[in-house]
């Protein structure tokens, strides 16, 4: 299916509001329209929390942000902005009414079989992607749209935080030799998530090879803050504990990091996507559709027969997926990813 533009001013709306590794894995979609039509007026409509990231991107004209309880002033900027193209890339019910709601002629999303919560009904052009991986799947709507694809996942990095994060090195131990390998332990859902004592024996095993220093990365709750010294305490407070950050602030952290280790989570696509080599570690969802999209990884995944089951919380109480994958198999991705890259 081909859908022409009606002129070279086309406007398009991205709507793809979260979270942060679905809007990461959204940018190669961004690069290839802005490549494509360079004078194309293209906006996003993304969520507070995470539209640190896209502020001031280069190839968008607007970022439209839909704040906390503002659900019916965002959809109301999106209409009164008058899109020719709207792509819910969201696939809700939710995002689906805002792009009706919005008027534009043609109203883009994913087919009836890949949408959630009947968000199809909202759309008058659908998209049945064939691709198994996610970036791959929003890249099938640059086709549809006559753009040339392009692999890019550009992320301007704010000189703010490059100078918050370097203070941070400052007061730290680590020398310009030394390797910094990031375990990200948390996550969105709690099914996602690793064992903390896992985490610090696999920070423990790490300490011990020389010239590599370990950091945990947390968000910005004091919960997240909390589990992180856990976790630092139980590995004989070896590890370092990452300072607060925003988004902008992870971009600059995970960029003078030299690997990374973690769940299917937003910073841990955030890393690939900065370049870093990442070991994921998978349980309820597959990493054929969510892996980190980038050559230099390992995953880590044993399916069992419940798997994947896009649970947040895991119904046999067990969290097998995830209780299954062990520290040696860890360290030994981790070593393989040495070997290849350092």
């Amino acid at each position: 299916m081909a859908t022409p533009f009606k002129t070279d001013k086309t406007s398009i709306l991205i709507l793809k509001p979260s979270a942060l590794g679905d809007i990461v894995h959204a940018l190669p979609l961004l690069a290839s329209l802005r490549k494509s039509f360079p004078d194309r007026f293209i906006a996003w409509g993304v969520k507070e929390k995470f539209s640190e990231l896209l502020e001031k991107h280069p190839y968008l004209d607007k970022v439209i942000v839909w704040k906390e309880r503002g659900f019916w002033k965002f959809a109301r900027e999106i209409r009164q902005r008058r899109f020719d193209i709207v792509l819910d890339l969201q696939g809700l019910f939710r995002t689906g009414l805002i792009t009706y709601l919005s008027k534009a002629p043609q109203r883009w999303g994913f087919s009836k079989e890949e949408a959630k919560e009947r968000q199809f009904m909202f759309l008058n052009i659908r998209i049945q992607t064939k691709s198994p991986h996610i970036v791959d799947k929003y890249l099938e709507f640059a086709e549809h749209l006559q753009a040339e694809k392009t692999i890019e996942f550009l992320i301007p990095e704010k000189e703010s935080s490059r100078e918050y994060i370097s203070q941070y090195f400052q007061r730290t131990n680590i020398s310009p030799n030394d390797k910094l390998i990031a375990l990200i332990q948390g996550t969105g859902w709690e099914n996602k998530t690793w064992r903390a004592e896992r985490f610090a024996q696999l920070g423990r095993l790490l300490s011990l090879k020389e010239n590599w220093k370990v950091m945990i990365i947390w968000g910005v709750e004091e919960s997240e803050k909390a589990k992180a010294q856990k976790i630092s305490k139980m590995a004989s407070d070896k590890l370092l504990i990452a300072p607060q950050t925003t988004i902008s602030q992870l971009v600059s952290l995970l960029k003078r990091c030299s690997m990374a280790v973690g769940g299917d989570t937003g910073p841990l696509h955030l890393a690939a996507a900065l370049g870093l080599p990442v070991v994921g570690l998978y349980g309820p969802t597959p990493p054929s559709r969510n892996g980190p999209f980038t050559e230099k990884k390992e995953i880590i995944y044993h399916a069992p027969s419940c798997s994947p089951c896009w649970k947040k919380t895991c119904k046999s109480k067990n969290n097998e997926c995830m209780d299954s994958i062990q520290v040696e198999e860890v360290m030994k991705s981790i070593e393989n990813l040495e070997a290849r890259f350092f």
